[in-house]
């Protein structure tokens, strides 16, 4: 029955059942196909027919059911290429490269000899395997069996291979070497180069395809264009779209629209990509976020945001560019709230799962706004976390001011075996010096020397050279400096504001001049620091020689703050008149510079120029600010000029400065203090709003210089009895009141407390006050006690010592400290000297007296001293002699002295002189 079925098969029969397996092949509809394979089977066709049995192979391959179509190829009596080629197809078709190699073997093996489609199928697998070297010998056979000189379908799926293969040479070797070369040909040949970074090379293919006469199709036009954006080469990519739109090609591809926009939008042309966008006459979900993603990339975000929602409301899906598109303007904008309704569309759209990218995104737009928490939580909620996602976390905390979070986060993600680039290295280095972290600073060190950052990118350099810095570790800063490859401007910076920052002037300047001597000019930054460590040590050269450098470059004209910084200069280095002289000449002066001027004279003493300083400073139309009125309230305590020192009170409380300016407030109580006004200073200190320490301390100071100095020791109690722990300042005030009430009990008390503290070993002025203290209440025993255990001996200390021996008769003691002191290494000062004068003139030791004073450069102290020795001794002659030597304005006192000095000696005779000098030397 089957064989007289079969007999009476029809040609119209088998186009039917080749069309239903080609149908379950598009389908992908495997069970259909093998039920017709079953009824194939029983009809005996697969033996009659191998058109049916390639048909039946090629739906299997289809569907992925590889080994019922390799079933069904053994099933075949008579094997041409025909079903190798379903089978092979299939294979290759499906992405098994290998496998489609294998069987090309095999038929071979078979005696099979491979046609112009085998040939195809195989150099497609080798594509897909990435196989030169097998596509290569396939070529060969290509050739030797002649079939590339008319086939184009081969020569295409040749370029194809050796373009995916990277090799374009020898793809564009096939081309030339054709003699009809196709359109398909030369576009893959385009795509190719573009895709390999070689766009010039497609710009050039793309006028040889016109040359040879073809006509690019929609394929060809895109690719090359993508090509023009690559490299910026919008005229060309001008002159392509007037062809496409000559062609009316826009209206029938969406996709080279798209791409279109996309080159319009790289260069920047934002009108240009508009204008295509409003052309195309149906734009898809990819086209729109071309548009969005131009006008993000440029800064236009509110734009983009615009597009988006006008996107959003013709209907359109959104994909996770687009959503990722959008999430970036939200955060260059700060817009929390659009960024919000985004936030909601992804969850809506469950879009998160799955996409790290869209997540980080989501991630650094709540950063990017600030909402720290809410980009924490986003993050724990992450399915995965990547490089991208910690550093965007780790970074965001930092930029935000929450550095110690942000180190946290960082060891967390290093426990999670990720490493942050160099960008974020340098972010975290920011955190560890802002936080002084010089611990994970160093960890972070290390990473970089392991990574080899450190040599590649200078960025990397600097910021462990300022982390360094401000952890206070210079010798570190040093060494990363000395190892950075490149040293500049900035690096050279932040190794001259370290060492000024922490004290370390000489080294600043030291290294500005090997700077200037590496060639590199000095910026403002290297020249506010260098002139701050100049007057901080009083190194007037270096100053002058800055200031040369800077009336070089006319830059006081310029710039404001390197005229205070220069006029501060001077002030710290004592040069008054020059600093007076350089404010003058200044084009024009701020609140600043005029405070940088009271101040100066405030420290140097010079009380009254800064009155005179306020009224021209007011006469020049600038009010005084906080730091003007703490110079003036300072100059008026010193001068005791109550009555201006309140006026400044009234004013200071009309603009209501009392009220967050607890420093203002606390010179406003020294000022009171020291001008005697008591009752003032505890008025004004009980109505601050906020008390501090030196506000304390400026109250027991002023009791203390009043000789109120049972009151001093109250407040220095009622002072801790609200919380408030004395400093060293505090300390060496009420040390003095007990020294100045030989309260030597209180004063005990003190040093046990002092003792406790740990002062005694930081702090020479506390020492200092401690053995005054004792040396005042009589007590030089202790007094020694307390110089021996101090941690060093400066000048100072000695000086107290030797002059409390000097003033309890034992002068012994004073030559045979004054010669320990030497031989220690320490330099008499003129304050020592004059102790030492006067203790001469008092033991009458005339003969010593006379040696130390020949030894040294003698100041006018010194030369009264002298008087008073000769003319304690009676030595009229020498002291006359003397006298003669010092300035007719020190005449007056120097006889004064020796009249003093005969009346203790009872010298009758040498005292008539000193009255009346000039009749008795007559």
């Amino acid at each position: 029955m089957h064989e007289g079925y079969v007999r009476t098969l029809t040609f119209q029969d088998v186009g039917a059942l080749v069309a239903s397996l080609k149908d379950c092949a598009q389908q992908k509809d495997v069970c259909k196909g093998s039920r017709l394979h079953v009824d194939i089977l029983a009809r005996g066709l697969l033996k009659k027919n191998m058109f049916i049995g390639s048909t039946l192979i090629h739906m299997y391959a289809v569907c992925g059911a590889f080994q019922k179509a390799q079933q069904v190829l053994d099933e075949l009596q008579s094997k041409s290429s025909v079903p190798w080629n379903a089978l092979i197809a299939g294979f290759s078709q499906q992405g098994y490269g290998s496998e489609a190699l294998y069987l090309f073997q095999k038929m071979k093996d078979d005696n099979v000899t491979p046609d112009a489609i085998t040939y195809a199928c195989i150099l497609k697998a080798c594509g897909s395997m990435s196989a030169l070297n097998q596509a290569k010998e396939v070529h060969d056979e290509i050739v030797r069996q002649g079939l590339l000189a008319n086939n184009v379908i081969l020569a295409n799926a040749l370029v194809d291979i050796y373009v995916k293969c990277g090799v374009l040479a020898l793809a564009k070797q096939v081309l030339d070497e054709l003699p009809v070369r196709s359109v398909v040909s030369w576009t893959t040949l385009i795509a190719g180069y573009s895709q390999h970074g070689k766009d010039e090379d497609a710009l050039l293919c793309f006028d040889q395809l016109q040359q040879d006469g073809l006509s690019p199709n929609i394929v060809t036009y895109t690719c090359t264009l993508k090509a023009c954006s690559n490299i910026g080469a919008i005229d060309k990519g001008m002159e392509l779209h007037s062809e496409i739109s000559r062609l009316q090609l826009l209206e029938q591809s969406c996709a080279l629209g798209t791409t279109l926009v996309a080159m319009y939008a790289k260069s920047g042309t934002l009108t240009m990509a508009q204008g295509v966008f409003d052309e195309i006459p149906y734009c898809d979900e990819v086209c729109w976020t071309a548009l969005i993603a131009a006008y993000t990339d440029h800064g236009h975000c509110s734009k983009a945001l615009q597009i988006f929602s006008q996107m959003c409301a013709e209907g359109f899906s959104l994909n996770a560019v687009t959503l990722t598109c959008a999430l970036k303007a939200c955060g260059d904008m700060r817009s929390e709230n659009i960024g919000q309704f985004v936030h909601a569309m992804i969850i809506r759209e469950d879009f998160l799962e799955g996409d790290g990218v869209l997540g980080n995104s989501l991630l650094d737009m709540y950063v990017k706004c600030g909402y720290i928490k809410k980009a924490e939580g986003i993050f724990e909620e992450l399915p995965s976390h990547d490089m991208a996602s910690w550093t965007t976390l780790v970074t965001g905390y930092s930029h935000h001011g929450h550095d110690e979070k942000s180190l946290l986060l960082f060891r967390r993600m290093k426990s999670d075996g990720f490493c942050l680039d160099a960008k974020g290295l340098v972010c975290m280095l920011q955190a560890c010096g802002n936080e002084v972290d010089v611990k994970i600073g160093e960890e972070i060190h290390a990473e970089i020397i392991k990574g080899g950052l450190v040599f590649i990118d200078d960025a990397v350099g600097v910021a462990l050279l300022n982390m360094y810095v401000k952890c206070g570790a210079l010798p570190k800063a040093q060494q990363v400096f000395q190892e950075l490859r490149f040293r500049d401007v900035v690096s050279w910076n932040a190794l001259i504001t370290g060492y000024c920052k922490h004290g370390y002037a000489k080294r600043a300047i030291s290294c500005l001049e090997l700077m200037e001597a590496e060639g590199h000019s000095p910026d403002e930054v290297t020249i506010l620091c260098a002139l701050q460590a100049c007057g901080s040590i009083g190194a007037i050269e270096n100053g002058k020689h800055i200031q040369t450098m800077i009336a070089d470059e006319g830059l006081h004209e310029m710039n404001l703050a390197l005229g205070n910084a220069s006029l501060d200069m001077y002030m710290k280095c004592g040069e008054l008149p020059k600093a007076q002289e350089f404010f003058d000449g200044l084009p024009f002066q701020d609140v600043v510079t005029w405070n940088t001027l009271l101040l100066g004279y405030c420290q140097n003493g010079f009380a009254e120029e800064v009155l005179n300083s306020l009224c021209l400073m007011e006469r020049g139309g600038l009010f005084p600010d906080r730091t003007t009125f703490s110079c003036i309230l300072k100059a008026c305590g010193s001068l005791r000029d109550i009555e201006k020192g309140k006026k400044i009170h009234i004013e200071v409380a009309r603009q209501g400065l009392l009220l967050n300016d607890v420093v203002l407030g606390n010179v406003l109580v020294d000022m009171y203090a020291k001008c005697g006004e008591l009752q003032y200073a505890h008025q004004v200190f009980n109505e601050l709003p906020v008390k501090d320490k030196m506000g304390w301390t400026s109250l027991i100071a002023g009791h203390c210089e009043c000789g109120a100095n049972k009151e001093a020791l109250q407040c220095f109690q009622q002072m801790k009895h609200k919380g408030f722990p004395p400093d060293a300042v505090t300390f060496a005030c009420v040390l003095k009141a007990c020294g100045n009430m030989g309260a030597v009990e209180a004063g005990t008390d003190l040093h046990m407390e002092i003792a406790n503290s740990g002062l005694l070993e930081i702090d020479n002025m506390v020492g200092c006050a401690l053995l005054n203290m004792y040396i005042k209440c009589g007590s030089l025993e202790m007094a020694e006690h307390v110089f021996e255990n101090l941690p060093s001996h400066n000048v100072v200390l000695w000086t107290s010592l030797v002059a409390g021996y000097a003033r309890s008769g034992q002068h012994d003691t004073v030559f045979t400290l004054l010669n320990r002191m030497m031989k220690e290494g320490v330099e008499p000062n003129m304050v020592t000297y004059t102790v030492v004068l006067t203790a001469c003139s008092v033991f009458g030791l005339m003969e010593e007296g006379h040696q130390y004073f020949e030894s040294i450069e003698a100041t006018s102290d010194h030369y009264m001293c002298m008087v008073n020795l000769f003319g304690r001794s009676g030595n009229l002659e020498k002291a006359m002699e003397v006298i003669d030597k010092l300035p007719l304005s020190h005449n007056l006192m120097a006889w004064s002295i020796l009249l003093n000095a005969c009346q203790k000696t009872g010298n009758i005779e040498l005292g008539r002189l000193a009255f009346w000098p000039r009749s008795g030397v007559g």
